[in-house]
């Protein structure tokens, strides 16, 4: 029988991000103590009475360029210009997204990893940035998981509680950039023992460098891969060591330090990116249908009202959020970045993403039967939005879909479902819910 291991929620998150996601701490630095952290939350279980179809549908494809792609003039392979001309490309950009993973081992030569966390991140024109982690913790018989979410805004550092959904700030010093959301990485790599090449990386040609960040343990070999077109990053790996605090008491059976391994994958540059400061949670609003709650993107300009009652669970991405209603109802709310148009007439309409969203739940909801698909003006400003309702499993669950896009340039998504007998009683605070959505600006 497999054991839950009991994990420190708070010390993964506070120490997790400078060492293992490379912050620019220095390696000596003493890492805070695991046993202050407050009681941590597992992952909860997948509530299995009324599963929502996917948040997100695929991106729109643009339409292809009638020029080809020039190829272009490759800079001297030294690593100090390359490095240079990355970085100066990132700092155009300014704002971008961020997928990854970090492997944890108790020796580099190790079979498995006893830790794996995935990252979701973004990093705005501002320097200000967002970062979702979900870590499963794997030592023989015993398993265990937490979720992290954290934000810096400003200069200053805000964590989430999983257990009462309060943010607290951390010290300043916690707000330092990162290695890889931040791209960090690129300015401290040591430029005179580093190594360049050109390869290929996805089908795509990209500058490779090869070097170390002196003074960081969890970066002993640090690689950057960046295109030759354009010179931004394509990928990011750092392999080093931490000691096992820096992991929060996810791995109390270990001891001294352990080889970890990140890598992180960029996309996303120049998007609307703009992450916001938690506020404080008004009161709830009264309605008829009783006290309402609001929901606020942590990236884009959108807010929506929800019953105040659902519980939100942890995030596992920065563009997505559940919540949990009464008898395993369900909300669910996703956002997504939509490639950027190469002119007007390549920017996505909202019907064009509805047929691509109604072509998304057709290939992934078991019995997907279409309902109906239905135009709606929400908010105080009359915005355009559709309504899509469906069902699966044969009838037994049913959903309602907000589907919006946002400028031409997000896509917002709010799912409500809930067993097909359930659903007709949430129908009137349904479309109160939907009609409440607000895209500010």
């Amino acid at each position: 029988m497999r054991k839950t291991l009991p994990v420190a929620f708070f010390g993964i998150l506070l120490l997790l991000l400078p060492a293992a996601c490379g912050g620019s701490g220095p390696a000596s630095s003493p890492p805070a103590s695991a046993t202050a952290a407050p009681p941590a939350t597992s992952l909860p279980a997948a509530p299995t009475a009324t599963p929502l179809p996917p948040t997100m549908a695929p991106a729109p494809t643009a339409a292809p360029l009638s020029t080809a792609v020039p190829t272009p003039t490759l800079l001297p392979l030294q690593a100090s210009t390359v490095l240079d001309a990355i970085a100066a490309a990132m700092a155009a950009a300014g704002s971008w997204q961020v997928e990854g993973q970090l492997g944890v081992k108790e020796t580099p030569d190790a079979d498995g990893a006893v830790l794996i966390t995935s990252i979701s991140a973004a990093h705005s024109a501002k320097g200000d940035s967002m970062l979702v982690t979900t870590s499963q913790v794997t030592l023989g018989l015993i398993q265990g998981g937490a979720a992290a979410e954290s934000r810096v805004v400003g200069g200053t550092r805000f964590r989430r509680d999983p257990n009462t959904g309060e943010w607290s700030e951390l010290p300043a010093a916690q707000a330092r950039p990162s290695l890889t959301v931040d791209a960090g990485v690129v300015g401290r790599i040591d430029a005179g023992t580093a190594r360049v090449e050109v390869t290929m990386l996805d089908g795509e040609r990209v500058y490779h460098v090869t070097g170390t960040v002196p003074g960081e343990a969890a970066a002993e070999t640090a690689e950057v891969w960046a295109a030759t077109l354009g010179f931004r990053l394509r990928r990011i790996a750092l392999q080093g060591t931490a000691p096992v605090e820096n992991f929060g008491g996810l791995l109390p059976s270990l001891s001294g330090d352990l080889s970890q391994r990140v890598e992180a994958v960029y996309s996303a540059f120049g998007a609307p990116i703009d992450v916001r400061a938690p506020s404080p949670e008004p009161a709830p609003a009264e309605s008829s249908l009783g006290p309402m709650a609001r929901y606020r993107s942590p990236l884009f300009p959108f807010t929506m009202a929800y019953p105040a009652e659902w519980r939100q669970e942890p995030r596992v991405a920065i563009t997505a959020v559940s919540f949990i209603g009464p008898g395993n109802s369900l909300l669910s709310v996703g956002e997504e970045l939509l490639p950027l148009p190469t002119s007007i007439d390549d920017e996505p309409s909202l019907d064009a993403y509805v047929l691509l969203v109604l072509r998304h739940l057709e290939e992934t909801v078991d019995g997907f039967e279409l309902v109906s698909v239905t135009p709606r003006l929400v908010g105080d400003r009359g915005r355009e939005a559709r309504v899509i309702e469906l069902t699966g499993e044969d009838g037994s669950l049913r959903w309602a879909r907000l589907v919006y896009v946002h400028d031409g340039l997000v896509g917002f998504s709010a799912t409500y479902g809930a067993a097909a007998e359930q659903f007709d009683g949430l129908r009137e605070m349904i479309e109160l819910s939907f009609l409440s959505f607000e895209a500010e600006g």
